[in-house]
């Protein structure tokens, strides 16, 4: 596992960053510097492990990743 992970600043400039809900963009940098994260940048990471993590109920880890997905963030 790694120590770290660089966020960088193009992160908060790029439209679909900046198009995404406040959950949207916290969802997203959670899943750019998630320790569910291998170097490949490939996760296994249940809604569950999110949920746990960010203290969301199930229900808003949903909505966020519906977002991310329409958005071309992710793919699922």
């Amino acid at each position: 596992m790694r120590d770290f992970a660089k966020v960088g600043t193009a992160f908060w400039t790029s439209p679909t960053i900046q198009s995404l809900s406040d959950d949207g963009k916290l969802l997203a940098l959670y899943l750019s510097t998630s320790p569910h994260q291998n170097a490949a940048g490939t996760y296994r990471v249940p809604d569950g492990y999110v949920s746990a993590d960010l203290k969301w109920p199930s229900e808003r880890v949903a909505k966020g990743f519906g977002e991310l997905l329409a958005k071309g963030f992710i793919t699922r």
